[in-house]
């Protein structure tokens, strides 16, 4: 399927289908002046060609029901998860057969391959969620009358994952200290790397892309405006944060002077621009790996005796240590653009009075500088 613009501002809407066996293509010129407009016509044409459509393979259908939930607002992001899902996992075993041919024993196949292939529980239940509601799409749109094969197949056991540890202030700085000591060379990148995620409460995903040219330093902001997806193919740098669009995040003091630190040093590397990535220690041109975070700060807790924790527990630690600042729930959700509605479920308890988060993380490190001044 291919929606494109053409020189004249028209756009032109191409796409193949199986038609009683055959490869088909459409081509439908000049449709629309509108984007929209003109998936929405794909979508009713291809709806309109069902009648004749004998043949349906698992990976067409799938494009189609992305295609419509894209139409009717689903996030970029969760479409983005389902490409992942489909092309690092479930594209070997879905693809060539017509939809209407599958049965449950096609799908308790792929559940052994994935098990072979060391592919956990809790991965298999996700593309086995996928899997089920394509097929109920096809049913939906008349491409199969069989059952969905998904539908007698239980939930995997998956083993409870123990709760990751969450760093007070005082921890953090604790692991800081250790972090410089591990890291040695690199410990600014590091100590960047962790500052950011436990102040700004970034994802992995949006925090692995920045580039130097997200740093403002003269407004003290850091542009969230992209993020990040591995699969089984090229990695994928997707427009806006996670899970809608992109913002300024604040820069406390401290994070801009780690900052200014890390970017002088990337300065130094051949061929360096602003297009340079913040956060790879190996080279400037591709963005921070996502395994390399969780090994450092295994490597870093470890060392200091700290219990288990991930990256992603830093945006929980991010929304308690404003908790303990002082910080209410509308600065919490705008902070970490999340709902208020998920923050005052999961930290309504504390709320006290409202105060901007970059006030209290700034006041927060000048407190520890004059306590750490006064002990010398």
């Amino acid at each position: 399927m291919s929606v494109s613009l053409r020189k004249d501002g028209w756009y032109d809407v191409e796409f193949h289908l199986n038609i009683n066996g055959k490869r088909k293509h459409f081509c439908k010129r000049r449709v629309s002046k509108s984007k929209k407009e003109a998936k929405k016509f794909e979508l009713e044409f291809r709806d309109s060609l069902k009648g004749q459509k004998k043949i349906a393979k698992f990976n067409e259908v799938f494009e189609l029901r992305n295609a419509e939930l894209e139409r009717n607002g689903r996030s970029p992001s969760t479409l983005n998860t389902y490409k992942h899902l489909m092309s690092r996992y479930i594209m070997p075993y879905f693809v060539n057969k017509d939809i209407g041919k599958y049965k449950t024993h096609d799908v308790e196949l792929f559940i052994q391959a994935a098990q072979e292939k060391g592919i956990s529980n809790y991965s298999i239940n996700h593309c086995l969620e996928l899997i089920r509601a394509v097929f109920n799409y096809a049913k939906k749109k008349g491409f199969m009358a069989a059952v969905n094969p998904v539908e007698n197949i239980e939930t995997l056991k998956t083993e409870k994952r123990p709760k990751p540890y969450y760093f007070n202030h005082p921890e953090f700085l604790k692991f800081i200290e250790v972090v410089k000591q591990v890291e040695q060379e690199d410990a600014n990148l590091w100590e960047c790397i962790w500052t950011m995620l436990f102040e700004l409460g970034l994802r992995k995903s949006e925090l692995e892309p920045l580039q130097v040219k997200d740093i403002n330093f003269e407004h003290m902001t850091v542009s969230i405006n992209k993020h990040m997806i591995e699969g089984q193919g090229p990695v994928l740098i997707v427009p806006g944060r996670k899970n809608g669009e992109g913002y300024e995040a604040p820069l406390s003091k401290k994070l801009a002077e780690l900052l200014k630190i890390r970017i002088k040093k990337l300065e130094q590397f051949d061929g360096y621009t602003k297009e340079a990535y913040l956060f790879n220690s190996d080279s400037i041109f591709a963005p921070a790996a996502r395994s390399t975070l969780k090994r450092h700060l295994d490597k870093a807790t470890k060392a200091g005796g700290f219990e288990d924790t991930t990256p992603h527990a830093f945006r929980h630690m991010c929304c308690l240590n404003l908790v303990e600042l002082g910080a209410d729930v509308f600065t919490i959700a705008n902070h970490i653009k999340d709902t208020v509605e998920l923050v005052e479920k999961v930290y309504g308890g504390r709320i006290k009075s409202h105060v901007y988060a970059r006030t209290l993380l700034d006041s927060q490190n000048e407190e520890y500088m004059k306590e750490a001044d006064n002990g010398q």
